[in-house]
């Protein structure tokens, strides 16, 4: 049940509890007045009983007077036993003899005034008891409202302060366990997901501090990197263009060229990584790009006596993409696979239509695969199973795409191989 129905229902039970005592109360006093009115009526006819008797025996001439006086307690007679010996004491009138009657009107008026006393005794010596114990209820009820409320409110607030003044000075591991009815319950569990926000929050401020710190190293080393790039491009364009220089020589020096240019794009795409993308997006067919893209790694996929099965849907769309990051997003996933794959096996490509309005390129491997803490890692800077590598591929890849308004997924297990998907934004249909 929860807290605010248990304390609905203590205080409509205390609140029932005054009800019952403002009713008794009601019916007690009605009863007093009942019997205090009695009492006076009583006493009155007494009065006047006392004062007929000492007429008559003062004047028993004056017969109309006596007469009237019993008419008079006739009047206010209530019950039967009054009425009969007031007729008595007028038949007394007629033989001479009325106040044998009178008397015992009298001592019949005398008895009841008794009894209504006794019975006014009685009643007072209930209420008195009758206080006490309401008075006693009434204490024993406010403690025990009061030790209710300190145990189902009080108490669980109390224990959610502290919780909570934990996680204001900072002490965000610390987990408030669940105490009390179901509000302090979600409460509690509401805190604690607060808490784990916050820890992730703070984890992001550290490492986006620290890839602060990497990135604004990174920003001199790419300047310096590209300075060395110019230099050979500017040493290979010269040596391409002298006169002495045969045909091969030619082609060597143009491929160190191309080489160069893209190796530009990956560093100025490095620097990227460290300051918001701003990609120049187009329609393009993704079949010559991926076979460009393809064609820059084919001395490692000779090397290792790999093969590539390329494959393309036939009415596959164009993507919405900046030909370059798509370059550089593919040859990361690609060199990834060609560094898994196995000697003498095969690498899968595939280019089909995805999800409505989506192309999708899959790299598909044979190698080891991942473990599942690996894959939930792999795209986190620096991290990376390869000495030789920076652990920046997939880093870039990841913000590449979503920087296309894509998505990248990899599946990927122990000994079953790893296929990463690439989905890109098709182009409307003009």
């Amino acid at each position: 049940m929860k807290v605010s129905a248990k304390l609905t229902t203590a205080f409509s039970l205390a609140a029932a509890f005054l009800l019952v005592v403002e009713i008794v109360a009601v019916v007690v006093m009605g009863h007093l007045t009942a019997i205090l009115s009695e009492s006076n009526h009583h006493h009155l006819q007494i009065s006047q009983v006392a004062d007929a008797i000492q007429a008559y025996r003062l004047t028993p001439q004056r017969r109309t007077e006596h007469i009237a006086r019993l008419d008079d307690l006739e009047r206010l007679a209530r019950t039967e036993p009054e009425r009969q010996l007031i007729s008595t004491a007028r038949h007394g009138l007629t033989t001479g003899q009325p106040t044998a009657a009178l008397e015992e009107l009298g001592a019949f008026y005398r008895r009841a005034a008794h009894t209504a006393s006794d019975r006014l005794v009685k009643i007072h010596r209930w209420i008195t008891i009758g206080l006490v114990v309401i008075m006693l209820d009434s204490v024993l009820l406010f403690i025990v409202l009061i030790w209710l409320v300190r145990r189902w409110c009080l108490m669980p607030l109390g224990y959610l302060n502290q919780g909570v003044s934990a996680l204001a000075r900072g002490d965000l591991e610390r987990k408030v366990s669940p105490i009390g009815d179901e509000e302090f319950v979600e409460i509690v569990n509401h805190i604690n997901q607060l808490a784990a926000e916050l820890v992730a929050l703070r984890s992001a401020g550290e490492r986006n501090q620290h890839l602060a710190t990497i990135g604004e190293a990174c920003s001199h080393v790419t300047h310096n990197v590209r300075s060395l790039l110019n230099s050979i491009r500017s040493l290979a364009q010269y040596e391409s263009n002298a006169a002495a220089a045969n045909p091969d020589s030619r082609v060597g020096f143009n491929y160190i060229i191309a080489l160069v240019n893209k190796l530009d794009q990956w560093v100025r795409a490095l620097h990227s990584t460290l300051t918001p993308l701003n990609p120049t997006a187009a329609a393009h067919q993704i079949e010559p790009i991926v076979h460009d893209a393809i064609a820059l790694l084919e001395p490692q996929i000779s090397e290792k006596g790999l093969r590539i099965d390329y494959r393309s849907d036939d009415d596959l769309p164009r993507a919405v993409i900046d030909r370059g990051l798509f370059e550089q997003a593919f040859l990361a996933v690609l060199s990834n696979a060609i560094h898994a794959a196995p000697t003498d096996t095969q690498i899968d490509v595939l280019l089909k239509n995805g999800a409505p309005e989506r192309v999708t390129v899959t790299i598909a491997d044979s190698g080891p695969g991942m473990s599942d803490e690996i894959r939930q890692r792999v795209f986190d800077p620096y991290f990376t199973t390869k000495p030789e590598s920076a652990g920046l591929g997939l880093t870039i890849a990841r913000s590449i795409m979503k920087h296309h308004h894509g998505e990248i997924e990899i599946e990927s297990a122990v000994n079953q191989g790893t296929r990463v998907f690439l989905h890109f934004p098709a182009a409307k249909a003009s």
